[in-house]
């Protein structure tokens, strides 16, 4: 399931966060299509890597635009 703008309007509606994980590139491709165009400032998009130095698993907050330009630019997503 990708996201699309009736979902993102419905949880903004409800007022209602809508969490997801995925290793699909489409599905972070639909995330940051709907995010950056409509909600640029709410959405957020974290990675989970592990730490080089401790080995530790670490969130990693990507700004939309980060993450518009990765995708774009055929950098990393997905933790890659």
């Amino acid at each position: 399931m990708y996201f699309n703008d009736s979902q993102t309007a419905v949880s903004k509606e409800l007022d209602v966060q809508i969490f997801s994980t995925t290793h699909s590139l489409e599905m972070i491709q639909a995330f940051r299509d709907v995010g950056v165009k409509d909600y640029p400032d709410s959405d957020a998009y974290f990675e989970l890597n592990r730490h080089y130095k401790t080995n530790r698993i670490i969130g990693i907050k990507r700004d939309l635009d980060i993450l518009d330009y990765a995708i774009e630019h055929g950098k990393g997503v997905r933790g890659e």
